[in-house]
């Protein structure tokens, strides 16, 4: 494109050029033809004149004077038509150069400007330069147009951050202007090139460099001291560790290097802080001069005199270990680094650091509260290996070994968001996100150039993805931890990024590990998914055997389903009343379906829950993972137990079974479950059989409710924990109890109800065409044999026949009956007491008593 506005540029002044000669050209004609009528016109007035003469001597005084008017008239008017002539013509002022050149490039000015210390201002005396005069772009706007050509378009000039400015100033007077005195097209006509252009600089134009910078022109490539360079390069400590920032630099030179470097470390303790005096002088020499550094860094190793873990500890050697120091030639005309001479060598720097760093790898495999060490040891080894080949499986021990203790991490995750712990949670979430993290950076170098590589590059892709997916869910953070965690975020995008090519390469050569990756956070996820890369990023996407559409980015770690990022619940099923009387507090992780559906990205207590808003509606399903939908299950609205009632379907339970229960829908069976409200208690209480009504039944068929026969069976205590897919199929003949609505003058209701309100009492029907009668607030039940009830609970015991307990003292002769608390303070206060006695029968009586003002169970003292 650039080209492009070249050769426009040159083909415009080329017409200027051609149409300023055309018209010199066409005025020196126009000069020479009237030079020519001047010519002839005084040949005829020198005749004239002649024959003047002639007719004076003979005194011929006739034709004279009109002879001689005439000639000489039109001698005059000749002359002064040529006078008149415009023969003068305009210069040209081009606003290119005669020559092209090359265009200026932004590129090595960024590129040295980095190399300047920072602030700019701090290097302002060095770099300044003297002010220019004349801006050549603005001359390039400026003269565009002209006399003797005008472009069908014009174009404002930019020369963008490389500005191209000029000492002098464009002169104000070009060539000859007579066309007499033009000889050539190049007459006439001035270019920029006798401006002697500099190319000139004022920075980037970002934020970060108007920070602290001058707004005039500066030189970055100006000779600036190698201390202050030194100085501006170094990592600046922040916070209280500013103090120790004598401790960073190292100079290389004898003249740079303070004579007495290496006793600062013993004449600033009062400087430590937090640090032991071992550790704060073993970090104090480490950098005190620059050929001793490796070595000591080994030593401090195997001493474990540094705390590794400490964040001013991580930055100095880190700086070590970047800091390159002076170049040098080597014997074989190389360039070779002076403060690194022979440190490859066996016995060595690189070898011993080797060894370092496998003992404490061993170390901290049997320590994983110590794995914050690993932010340092794990980068140390990634650098070095690619100055040394036999740390990289260090360093693979490093990423695993973290990766491994924060994989571990999800168990106890889980079991914080089920107990409804959020700040458990978050703290632990808050750590398995650092450990990945960790372990990412021990990648800093990209997938190691061996027979590992590709799996390299797809633990470097999991890792991606796990740490994005942490972050979706991660609540509000510390400002200090959030900020630590963004650098490391940002650390670790860099990494990626790096190395983009060897990830896309390992994913073409095996793209099943995107499946591996994709499942981790989706199990849900067919095994098998054929992805295509959309180009040109790093995308791709696959459509699944489910109608799922699943796409990853392998440098962000984003992964879709059906386009729509993983996320919470909204806040409109969260506060629903179905779901908070269910789930309670707990939100869970959830993706979006093209449908709307939102689903539990793992399995809950080995279940998948789904959740949408139907018309107002919330539709709630639980689904065992890995049973697919025919054990789909949906929860049933019992209302607000306080303001609304139940809807029809369970508008003749007892109000224990509809209050205390949660009721879960299988349409594929026509069953309900009844279970504990709590989502998380999975035991099933009573199963309520759906069977459709006999056509010919007499009952009435008004409404989908009246269409069907309910059979409520209560399941055995040891069957509770079975799965209530094998209740009806394996353990169906185990089920003889099945609720049944008593009439209201029945005996037993009669009698029981002397004891306890009649809605909460719980009959069954058995196949023995026996009644049950349940009290569950008392725990007591009670087998009905004709008019005789036999307890349930205490073996040998029966309901007695006669209640009135006119005589107490002389009814319980040898019974002792344990008293509440509450109990007795309402017989204090003359409260109303009821009495229901068992005798037992060997006529030893026991007494049950309730205080009716109160729901408390009294629990009965055995006969002595």
């Amino acid at each position: 494109m650039i080209g492009n506005l070249l050769g426009l540029e040159k083909a415009a002044a080329t017409a200027r050029v051609e149409a300023h000669w055309a018209e010199v050209k066409r005025k020196q004609q126009s000069a020479a033809q009237l030079r020519g009528q001047i010519r002839d016109a005084e040949s005829r007035l020198a005749q004239t004149r002649g024959r003047y003469s002639v007719a004076i001597s003979e005194r011929d005084k006739i034709s004279t004077v009109p002879i001689r008017s005439h000639h000489t008239h039109r001698s005059r008017y000749v002359i002064a038509e040529y006078a008149k002539a415009d023969l003068q013509v305009d210069s040209i002022y081009e606003e290119i150069s005669r020559d092209e050149g090359l265009l200026p490039s932004a590129v090595p000015f960024l590129a040295q400007q980095a190399l300047l210390p920072y602030p700019r201002s701090s290097v302002a005396e060095e770099t300044a330069v003297e002010p220019y005069k004349t801006r050549v772009i603005d001359h390039y706007s400026g003269h565009q147009c002209g006399t003797y050509h005008t472009p069908s378009s014009t174009r404002t000039g930019d020369t963008g951050r490389v500005e191209v400015w000029t000492r002098y100033g464009v002169p104000q007077d070009v060539g000859p202007k007579h066309v007499d005195q033009l000889y050539s097209p190049s007459d006439g006509v001035w270019y920029t090139d006798s401006l002697a252009a500099e190319m000139c600089w004022k920075g980037s134009g970002s934020q970060h460099d108007k920070i602290g910078s001058l707004t005039t022109h500066f030189n970055p490539f100006a000779n600036i001291k190698s201390k202050k360079k030194i100085d501006s390069f170094t990592e600046r400590l922040q916070g209280t560790s500013k103090a120790l920032q004598w401790c960073m630099p190292t100079y290389g030179t004898v003249k740079d290097t303070d004579p007495v470097r290496g006793n600062w470390a013993v004449a600033f303790q009062d400087e430590r802080g937090s640090l032991s005096k071992p550790s704060y002088i073993a970090l104090g020499n480490l950098r005190s001069y620059s050929f001793g550094q490796y070595r000591r860094l080994c030593a401090a190793l195997c001493q474990k005199s540094l705390p590794l873990d400490h964040p001013v500890v991580r930055t100095a050697v880190m700086q070590s270990l970047y800091h390159l120091g002076k170049l040098y030639a080597t014997a074989n005309g190389q360039v070779g680094l002076k403060w690194r001479a022979h440190w490859h060598e066996p016995g060595d720097v690189l070898t011993t650091l080797r060894l370092e760093l496998d003992r404490l790898a061993d170390e901290l495999e049997q320590t994983p509260r110590e794995h914050d060490s690993v932010l340092l040891l794990g980068t140390i080894s990634a650098y070095l290996s690619a100055w040394h080949g036999p740390c990289v499986l260090t360093t693979r021990r490093f990423a695993r070994m973290v990766s491994l203790a924060a994989d571990n991490e999800d168990v106890n995750i889980q079991e914080a968001a089920l107990a409804g712990d959020d700040r458990m949670q978050q703290g632990l979430r808050e750590r398995q996100s650092h450990l990945r993290k960790v372990s990412l950076l021990c990648y800093a170098s990209g997938p190691f150039n061996d027979n590992n590589k590709a799996a390299d590059a797809a633990h470097m892709i999991e890792l991606m993805v796990l740490i994005n997916h942490g972050c979706l869910f991660m609540e509000e953070q510390s400002e200090e931890s959030k900020r630590e965690s963004t650098h490391l975020h940002v650390r670790c995008q860099n990494i990626m990024a790096l190395a983009v090519d060897a990830l896309m390469g390992a994913v073409k050569f095996n793209p099943g590990c995107l499946t591996s990756v994709v499942r981790l956070v989706l199990p849900r996820a067919p095994e098998t998914l054929e992805w295509k890369q959309l180009r040109p990023s790093a995308s791709f996407e696959a459509e699944g055997a489910d109608g799922h559409l699943y796409s990853i980015n392998i440098l962000d770690g984003t992964i879709l389903l059906d386009g729509f990022p993983p996320s919470r619940l909204p806040k409109d099923i969260v506060a629903h009343h179905m779901y908070r009387r269910a789930f309670g507090d707990i939100n869970f992780e959830m993706a979006k379906t093209s449908t709307g559906v939102l689903q539990t990205l793992k399995p809950v207590k080995g279940h998948i829950y789904n959740f949408s808003m139907v018309g107002g509606t919330l539709v709630v399903t639980e689904e065992v993972a890995g049973q697919g939908r025919h054990s789909s299950l949906e929860l049933l609205d019992v209302g607000d137990v306080r303001t609304a009632p139940c809807t029809p379907w369970g508008a003749e339970l007892p109000v224990r079974i509809r209050q205390l229960h949660s009721h879960w829908l299988c349409r594929a069976r026509n069953i309900i479950v009844v279970r504990p409200i709590s989502f998380l208690c999975h035991g099933t209480h009573f199963v309520i059989c759906c069977n459709p009504k006999s056509e010919d039944s007499n009952q009435s068929n008004n409404g989908d409710v009246e269409k069907f026969r309910y059979s409520c069976l209560r399941i055995p205590l040891h069957l509770m924990s079975r799965p209530w897919l094998s209740l009806l199929s394996e353990h169906r003949a185990e089920l003889t109890d099945e609720l049944v609505l008593a009439q209201q003058s029945s005996l037993g209701l009669n009698i029981l109800a002397k004891l306890e309100d009649s809605k909460f009492i719980h009959t069954y029907s058995q196949e023995t065409s026996s009644l049950l009668w349940e009290l569950p607030r008392y725990g007591l039940e009670f087998e009905q044999r004709g008019g005789t009830f036999l307890s349930r609970d205490y073996a040998g015991f029966k309901l007695a026949d006669e209640q009135q307990l006119a005589h107490r003292t002389e009814v319980l002769p040898n019974v002792s009956v344990t008293v509440s608390k509450a109990t007795d303070a309402a017989l204090k206060e003359g409260k109303k007491k009821e009495y229901v006695a068992l005798r037992c029968v060997d006529e030893r009586p026991i007494t049950v008593e309730k205080v009716a003002e109160r729901e408390e169970k009294l629990i009965p003292s055995h006969p002595q």
